[in-house]
């Protein structure tokens, strides 16, 4: 039988794309809970306090960066394992990254609904995680 190192297959992944994906996906959300919907944003998230008396969270901002940290190499992973099908590999890399925005929003909306969290404010972390990954994907299944 063959030995367990035999059989492991390495996945080949254009490292600075990753990279490259993990820092625009924090400069998207800049824009997007930014000029984009920022306002919004604070008025779903923090009904009836003033703007300025919220402060941005360091730790809120690490949290952040630690799970595109986490999440755009694993998608790396799934578009590079099942790179076999027919389709472009942009639009092969867009699709999984829909995909991956739809088990996002699947399991999000469990949060939304149990932490009784407004629906335009579930709508705005889904768009944001749709975008990322849509675009994420998109680069990742072109370079790769």
């Amino acid at each position: 039988p063959a030995s367990l190192h035999s059989r492991f297959v390495p996945i080949p992944m254009n490292l600075l794309v990753v990279v490259f994906c993990i820092v625009l996906s924090q400069v998207l959300g800049a824009i997007w809970y930014g000029p984009l919907f920022g306002r919004l944003f604070l008025s779903l998230a923090y009904p009836g306090v003033p703007e300025n008396a919220i402060k941005p969270s360091t730790s809120a901002f690490a949290a952040s960066f630690f799970s595109w940290v986490a999440c755009i190499p694993c998608l790396a992973m799934l578009i590079e394992l099942t790179r076999a099908a027919k389709l472009p590999n942009a639009f092969a890399g867009l699709a999984w990254g829909l995909v991956v925005t739809t088990f996002d929003a699947v399991l999000n909306l469990n949060h939304a609904m149990w932490e009784n969290r407004p629906v335009g404010l579930y709508l705005l972390r889904v768009g944001y995680h749709g975008l990322a990954f849509g675009v994420s994907g998109a680069l990742i299944g072109y370079f790769i």
